[in-house]
């Protein structure tokens, strides 16, 4: 079955049981078909989120899932990507209906909630589950013997279930204030865990707000852009894990997007700091948009990589100087590997082209022309053709660019055929398309090669 089909199916399950809830009638027999006849824990995901939406389950029925380790990690994780939306990621593309109903599913409140946080408050509030769960600890500290580097985080997460780290003071509207005391040789660790967390997720999510900004779909207003400025020198001030190359791909995404929304939206605010300023740029033109993986596709639906991002900031930096580092950015993005980076680098060529004039032509005549040396890459390697063997091809077509001979008019497309076969002369083998095709139907009839 289709990843997505099975996707649709698990929310079509757990919003039968939210109306199952919310009309009265018990779930247990179907908790406990699930429980005896499930093999993947995507239904203790499903079960979760019920639980959270409705907590007293989880002294009832749902209170298994409660003494299972593992779950509290996997739904933490799932709780910071509803909380920062990325799931927005995978809508790439999709249409404003589809997004809504997507937001309004994954925005409902309990999704955002974290289990490892509101279990020990079940703990307190009923003695079954605090039973439950002191028997559960017992057994989860014995993991402590094999911990390793993990140590630290298994403390924190025991700590939480022990009743003596609470104290819970009444208040004069008759309720109670519970607070967490944490023990003090684990205060300094849970700083330090909570800021790594921080960083990661800021890693993954900032791309995405970037683009919403860049899109016009949300607004960064002036009194936020500081903050947010911020945010950017703090995730370049980190590194990722040398082991985690996804996460320090999304680093790199993450900073491109948010130096390309000040360079692109907030230029005049940022012209307004030279020393942020000239670490935007110097940032600009060290960061390496993205290696050769064997998952990478040109058709990618995702519109936040780093690639993209850099296209928008060079278009709108030819509108200052015609600096060679700033014609490479905007020549990346039009000749990007994702088609997606020359979708959103001649979007944004096109809502300045009044400004870039001229400019806006030699980027239109670069599209044209890399049409057709990217087909002959494309031939060349069998397929979608990785970064190495585009970038062989790009060189001689930017040498052109840098040298202005992009700039008289408009080219069609037959134009930018015939001289990109001639622009492979210079450092590429010799490219005709149509002579190439050619011989191979007369090789596939049987008929003698063409003569050159």
């Amino acid at each position: 079955m289709d990843g997505a089909a099975v996707e649709c199916a698990l929310m079509a399950l757990e919003k039968w049981f939210y109306d199952e809830v919310e009309n009265g009638r018990s779930i247990s027999r179907w908790v406990q078909y699930i429980y005896a006849h499930a093999e993947s824990l995507a239904f203790a995901g499903v079960l979760v989120s019920v639980g959270l939406k409705y907590p007293a389950l989880f002294a009832g029925e749902l209170q298994p899932l409660l003494g299972n380790f593992h779950i509290y990690e996997c739904q933490l994780s799932w709780s910071l990507n509803e909380l920062h939306e990325a799931w927005r990621i995978s809508l790439a593309g999709q249409g404003q209906p589809t997004i809504r109903l997507a937001a309004e599913w994954h925005r409902m409140p309990h999704r955002r909630l974290a289990l490892r946080d509101i279990a020990p408050w079940l703990m307190l509030q009923d003695q079954g589950t605090l039973e439950y769960l002191s028997a559960r600890s017992i057994e989860w500290s014995k993991r402590l013997e094999k911990a390793g580097q993990d140590r630290d985080a298994l403390e924190l997460f025991l700590a939480r279930f022990d009743p003596e780290n609470y104290i819970q003071t009444p208040q004069p509207d008759g309720q109670v204030l519970v607070e967490m005391r944490v023990p003090a040789h684990l205060q300094a660790k849970i700083k330090d865990a909570q800021e790594e967390g921080q960083l990661k997720m800021l890693s993954l999510t900032l791309a995405s707000r970037a683009r919403q900004y860049l899109s016009g779909e949300h607004t960064l207003q002036p009194q936020e852009v500081s903050a947010f400025a911020a945010q950017i020198k703090r995730l370049a001030n980190w590194q990722a894990s040398a082991e985690d190359r996804h996460q320090a791909q999304y680093r790199i995404n993450s900073l491109a997007g948010g130096i390309a929304v000040l360079v692109v939206q907030h230029r005049g605010w940022l012209s307004q700091d030279p020393e942020l300023e000239e670490w935007c740029m110097r940032t600009l033109r060290e960061l390496k948009p993205g290696e050769n993986s064997e998952y990478d596709t040109p058709v990618s639906a995702l519109d936040s990589t780093a690639e993209s991002f850099l296209g928008e900031a060079g278009v709108a930096l030819l509108l200052e100087g015609t600096e060679e580092s700033v014609l490479r950015m905007a020549f990346e993005g039009v000749t990007g590997f994702y088609y997606g980076s020359t979708l959103q680098t001649m979007w944004r060529a096109y809502l300045l082209r009044e400004q870039l004039g001229e400019k806006f032509a030699e980027l239109a005549n670069i599209v044209v022309f890399w049409s057709a040396l990217r087909r002959a890459a494309i031939r060349e390697s069998g397929y979608h053709a990785d970064r190495t063997l585009l970038a062989k091809y790009k060189e001689t077509l930017f040498r052109r660019y840098v040298a202005g001979k992009l700039k008289r008019g408009p080219r069609s497309v037959a134009h930018g055929g015939n001289t990109g076969a001639a622009a492979g002369r210079e450092n590429l083998p010799q490219v005709n398309v149509g002579r190439r095709e050619a011989r191979e139907r007369s090789a596939a009839k049987g008929d003698a090669p063409a003569a050159r």
